[in-house]
């Protein structure tokens, strides 16, 4: 059996992970570089060319694979 602060910060399958106080920095963080790094696109979705896709694809698995991989005050 988990206890209530285990559960809430695995979440279930109807509710989200619950913002733990003690991280609340780290998300911040996160929250900040994510509005601070919005890309305003003159296309639309389909009008990206394949490599274009990959490139972007691309960067984002880089983006997620640093941002996991490092410890938290530092990105």
């Amino acid at each position: 059996m988990s206890t209530d602060k285990e559960s809430s910060a695995a979440g279930t399958e109807n509710r989200p992970p619950v913002l733990v106080e003690s991280d609340y920095e780290a998300w911040n963080i996160r929250i900040e570089r994510y509005i601070r790094v919005q890309v305003t696109r003159d296309k639309m979705g389909e009008e990206f060319t394949k490599i274009e896709n990959n490139r972007e694809l691309a960067d984002i698995q880089a983006t997620n694979i640093l941002s996991q991989g490092l410890p938290r005050h530092v990105f």
